[in-house]
């Protein structure tokens, strides 16, 4: 007997607070909003107000003040503003206070765009493209080249990452050049020279390779003599001379990815006379 009731009371709790769970639900739809409270974080740039935001929410179509909460799509609200350039993400929720708040979190541009087109704009992490014409003043690095949709200008994010986690090379680079997927150039703040990465694979042992370069051979042979200097193959560098079609062509048999030998007398250095062609017929790893 004693069971019996304990399983009525369990049974009747049960229904009592899912009834008051629904009743509380269904009136807190019913209830009005009193209107939105804006907020902008993590704005360091300036670049987005609450009043902007005010005009945007007009433009958009949005009308919340009055209205009931069952009538308000708050996902609708975040996906709209989401699409919008200048913004990284945005939070709809309803407060305690009966308010609809409204969180931006205005873009991040990480990459200025040259197009060969002539076009111009800033684009953050995913892509998403800023027009200049925004009022955007922010220190970031500068690509430019042919950019399409095969390879669209956020493929040079793993480039990016290595710049931002390296200090060395984030000063080291004054711009980034794009020709094709394989031939991704930086144009470094050292005049005279550009450097062919290749790909953007194995960028710790690429650079490595350079600061190398830098270190042991461009002191002996001169800092003007070469016009590229290519990374892109495996356990070698090929540096075009300026004005010429000869090549100084260092390689290792036993160099690898991640180490390189040490001291220089380990490397062979000689002069090639390869064309381009020539060069087109070692293994290009990337």
């Amino acid at each position: 007997m004693k069971k019996l009731v304990f399983y009525i009371s369990m049974v009747l709790v049960a229904i009592y607070v899912a009834t008051s769970f629904f009743w509380t639900g269904a009136m807190a739809r019913t209830e009005q909003c009193r209107g939105i409270r804006i907020a902008v974080r993590n704005d360091s740039m300036s670049i987005v107000s609450p009043r902007f935001i005010e005009t945007e929410i007009k433009r958009l179509g949005f009308q919340a003040d009055g209205k009931q909460f069952a009538a308000i799509n708050a996902e609708q609200i975040e996906k709209a503003f989401g699409k919008q350039y200048y913004v990284e993400y945005a939070q709809c929720y309803r407060s305690n206070d009966n308010m609809m708040c409204l969180d931006i979190y205005p873009v991040k541009p990480v990459l200025r765009v040259f197009e060969r087109s002539g076009a111009s704009y800033y684009i953050n992490r995913s892509g998403k493209r800023v027009p200049v014409s925004f009022n955007i003043f922010t220190d970031v690095p500068v690509a430019a080249g042919a950019f399409s949709r095969q390879y669209p200008p956020e493929r040079l994010m793993p480039l990016l990452d290595y710049m931002r986690e390296n200090p060395e090379i984030d000063n080291l680079v004054g711009a980034i050049e794009v020709a094709d997927s394989q031939n991704v150039y930086i144009i470094p703040n050292i005049a005279g020279h550009v450097v062919n990465l290749g790909s953007l694979d194995n960028l710790p042992a690429k650079f490595g390779k350079l600061f190398r370069f830098y270190k042991e051979v461009l002191p002996v042979k001169g800092w003007n003599i070469y016009d590229t200097i290519s990374l892109k193959w495996h356990n070698q560098i090929v540096a075009v001379k300026r004005k010429a079609v000869s090549r100084l062509w260092i390689q290792d048999e036993n160099l690898g990815h991640e180490e390189m030998p040490d001291p220089l007398q380990d490397v062979s250095v000689y002069d090639s006379s390869d064309t381009l062609s020539g060069e087109t017929k070692k293994k290009d790893v990337n």
